[in-house]
């Protein structure tokens, strides 16, 4: 993640961040809080509702 912020001139703290295929969030649980937004796709309904349970109290955490 350093190394794309660098190259677009930004801190890591200002990126957003795009997961396809999210699942429950295992990879947001480690990002989310390193970055400005983290923004989740995921098709799978019982996947959805884990990952809102997760990420009801975080508000730079969006889920598609």
């Amino acid at each position: 993640m350093e190394d794309v912020a660098k190259r677009q001139g930004k801190k890591v703290e200002e990126l957003t961040i795009l997961d396809a295929g999210c699942g429950t969030g295992n990879y947001a649980q480690h990002l989310h809080f390193k970055v400005q937004k983290y923004i989740g796709v995921e098709y799978n309904d019982g996947m959805c509702t884990k990952f809102r349970a997760k990420f009801q109290d975080k508000p730079n955490v969006i889920l598609v």
